[in-house]
Order: structure tokens, then sequence, then C-alpha cells
């Protein structure tokens, strides 16, 4: 695992002066005006806070001090790690999905070999599911084959794991699907429109909605709720299945999804970041599931 240390070192290398500009404009840095070339100077805050002097050019001689110095400013001010900061910008726009789990066997920090192969084979499930629901709304999908779902699928990335407890997560990086076989990706001078459009941003917010329909049903006890969603608010019963299967609910056991929306957007998700399921959720989602799946279809 790459040390702190040496991921900052490492920063000038992967993260150009431009990427560092769009990010600013994005979150609310103002540039001032400036008297020599190829340096920009921002500020933020009210009243002024921070400061930040970017050299724009490599050939400067302090040009990787300029982009650490500015990193170190941009985590100050959004009060977060410069790690998680340089990790942002490293990686395509992207949504973040995070799988914790939370039991007496991931109290340090670690989990069963095979408990978390289970808990990623599950979570590509209930992604891919949710996409599939996008493309095809229907009560139970008896072929999950959209080739638009397995496109948003195949462009995910399983990230680094943490630790609290154990932390798993996918890295969703935005696209919007094609006919062809690869996806069109979306990059970081991409209008913001066009990125809180995307299929990976749809996905994403369904996935989170999804979540919260499904608590907000189990807490009212109306289950015909989720009978009667309908087009886009529909929810299968293959993502409910897969619900089932993310981990272990045992006593005091828990299953925390929690979703860091892209930071380069202005626009925030309008949609819970987190959301837990228990062992109590799990007999109302196996019945909700049995109502949705075909008689014909065997178990869950």
């Amino acid at each position: 695992m790459i040390t702190r240390k040496k991921l900052i070192e490492l920063a000038p290398e992967k993260i150009c002066s431009s990427t560092i500009r769009m990010y600013l404009v994005r979150n609310d840095w103002t540039e001032m005006p400036s008297n020599r070339e190829h340096l920009s100077i921002w500020r933020w805050g009210n009243p002024i806070s921070l400061e930040i002097l970017l050299a724009e050019e490599r050939v400067f001689a302090d040009y990787d001090k300029s982009i650490i110095k500015a990193l170190e400013n941009i985590a100050i001010s959004e009060n977060r790690e410069i790690e998680e900061v340089i990790s942002d910008l490293i990686l395509p726009p992207s949504d973040v999905i995070r799988f914790r789990v939370n039991n007496k066997r991931t109290e340090n920090g670690l989990i069963p070999f095979s408990e978390a192969l289970s808990l990623m084979e599950n979570a590509k499930k209930s992604l891919f599911a949710t996409a599939c629901d996008i493309v095809n709304p229907t009560q139970y999908h008896q072929r999950m084959s959209y080739k638009k779902a397995q496109q948003f699928i195949d462009s995910c990335f399983f990230g680094q794991t943490e630790r609290g407890s154990f932390v798993a997560s996918v890295v969703c990086p935005f696209i919007n699907t094609t006919e062809d076989e690869e996806p069109s990706h979306l990059s970081q001078y991409t209008p913001d429109e066009f990125l809180v459009g995307s299929f990976t941003r749809t996905v994403t917010k369904k996935y989170m909605n999804s979540l919260l329909k499904i608590k907000q049903t189990v807490k009212s006890k109306k289950f015909e709720i989720i009978d009667e969603l309908a087009d886009s608010d529909t929810i299968s019963g293959n993502f409910i299945e897969s619900l089932l299967e993310l981990g272990e609910y045992g006593e005091n056991g828990e299953v925390e999804i929690i979703t860091s929306w892209s930071p380069i957007l202005r626009e925030k998700a309008d949609v819970p970041n987190v959301i837990s399921l228990t062992k109590d959720f799990i007999a109302p989602l196996e019945f909700i599931a049995s109502k949705l799946k075909p008689q014909d279809v065997k178990g869950i």
C-alpha cells in the first residue's frame, strides 16, 4: 500500500495544474488578478481565509511545491485529509460507493477472505441490478443481459479497502452508454450538466433512492408500495435479493452503504448518502422479494 508521504510526493506527477484549476472553479474559489504570467492566484472564504498561488507551467522550478501547497489548502478548506483530495483528483470524475461491514468478526478492520469476496460480488450484483432497473424497469429480471447495464458495471473499479470495521469501495467513473462495445467516458472538462445527467450518476442516485424507499417501506410495513412503483422508480426483486446477500446480518451486525458524490461537481445529489441495513430487515426483504419474483422462478 502506498504511504501518505509517497502519495504526496507523487501528486505533482499525477495531477496537473489545469486539473486543479478546474477543481477550484467548481468549488467556489475566486481567481484574483495576477501580475505574473503563468501564475494564477486563488482565494477562498468569506472573509478571505486561504490563498493558492498556482504555477501553471511545469518549467517553473517551484511547480511541484505549488501543486502540493494547493492540495494542502484545498484539504484545509474542505476539512479533509490531503490524501483524500489527491485520490479524488487522480481519479476520473467518479461517484464512490463504500460498503462498510460492522460485526464481531470485523472489529479489527479485517474480514474473512470468503466473506470479502462475497461482499464484493453482491455489491456488484446490487449495482448491476440498479442499472438493469433503469434500462428496463420491471419487477423481476429473468435474464439480466442488457448491454447498457453491462457497460456501466464493466467501467467500475474496486477501490482500496479502508479501515473502520471493514470498508470496501467501488469507484464508478462517469460514463454514458452507447450502441458500440465501449461506453463514452466523460472527463473533468465535461460540463457539469452532462456529468450530472450521465448514466453513472443516474445509477448511483437511483441506487441510494432505492435503498431509501426500501427502508421506508419496511419501517411503515406498507409492502404494497414496492409493488406499485412504476417506470423510473421501479425496484426489482433482483436488487432486493442482492441486498440480502450483501453481508452477515448477525447479532449487532450491520452493513452500511455510503456514497461519496464526485467532488468536482457543484451540484450534489439530492438523495441520502448513507443507508444502513441490519438483521431486522432480513424477513421483510425476503417477503418483498418473494412477492416480486414470478412463481416459476426458483428460490432467492
